[in-house]
């Protein structure tokens, strides 16, 4: 239920997303619940009217809209986050669908000792037995999704961007999503590693599930060269040497490599990496070592 002091903040970034995220709205809005809750609107620099169509509709009168000028995905979110009211700050794609009393089951995670950052069962859209718990990165510094059901509230390594939910103390606490970064790309990776690194966890509850529309593409542009930014980016702020240069093997034939390391080089990384490396609990050997990563 919409209401004026809330307890949840859901905080939809949107860019370009068509009918997706009136579906979303709907879906959300429409859905049992005993949480009280706003919903955020960021439309970021949409170029295809998707909010605009829809938000003076008396549909959508509880919706806060706000507009911002192709911020991209971290720093929309972010951006998002500032102006929730909500003890819980939930973070949604503006393309999935949710159902009855997913709010309270999720915010209910967060009474299990142990558990400060929460993500669903994410299903896909078009083969909704395709259930992800969570995710793994692996050796080339990807995010797999993790398919065994764990029946319980469990610790996982990653929480997918398309539904993750924090207090928003602690997300104050851990930083936010990562201001660095470019368009696109390893957002949700990122933040989770640092939640895990900062001494908080992050934790699957599999009794709630979100269903996910998986895109072929992007509505809008992003690059290849905004990925490996954002890769490098954040091996830069968090990895020790020689696991920086096992990062860059791996991207170094990429065409515009050079431009991207310059980029980096002349970024915010460095002040990260050392504002990180003196405040982090564990490093980038004690997640990768707990959470068994060949990198």
């Amino acid at each position: 239920m919409p209401n004026k002091n809330p307890l949840a903040s859901i905080i939809l970034p949107c860019k370009n997303e068509g009918s997706n995220i009136k579906n979303t709205l709907d879906s959300i809005l429409s859905t049992t619940t005993t949480v009280k809750y706003e919903i955020i609107v960021v439309d970021d620099a949409s170029q295809d009217g998707c909010v605009e169509k829809i938000k003076d509709s008396l549909n959508y009168r509880t919706v806060q809209f706000f507009t911002t000028e192709g911020l991209g995905s971290a720093k929309a979110r972010n951006f998002g986050a500032q102006q929730a009211r909500g003890k819980y700050l939930v973070f949604c794609d503006a393309h999935i669908f949710v159902e009855a009393f997913w709010l309270d089951k999720l915010l209910v995670s967060f009474k299990t000792p142990g558990v400060d950052a929460v993500s669903p069962a994410i299903a896909a859209h078009d083969n909704p037995v395709a259930i992800g718990y969570g995710q793994i990165l692996n050796e080339k510094v990807e995010a797999k999704w993790i398919t065994t059901n764990p029946r319980k509230i469990t610790h996982v390594p990653l929480l997918p961007g398309g539904c993750v939910a924090y207090p928003k103390d602690v997300f104050e606490q851990v930083g936010g999503f990562n201001e660095g970064f470019q368009v696109w790309g390893y957002e949700d990776i990122e933040i989770s590693y640092r939640t895990w690194i900062m001494g908080f966890t992050c934790a699957v509850n599999p009794n709630v599930k979100v269903i996910h529309i998986f895109r072929k593409s992007h509505p809008y542009k992003v690059t290849m060269d905004d990925y490996y930014f954002n890769l490098l980016h954040m091996a830069f702020v968090h990895f020790k040497p020689e696991r920086i240069s096992k990062v860059v093997e791996q991207i170094k034939k990429y065409g515009h490599f050079s431009k991207i390391l310059v980029d980096v080089m002349f970024s915010d990384a460095w002040r990260q990496r050392s504002k990180y490396k003196q405040i982090r609990k564990h490093d980038d050997d004690w997640f990768m070592e707990t959470f068994k990563v060949n990198l």
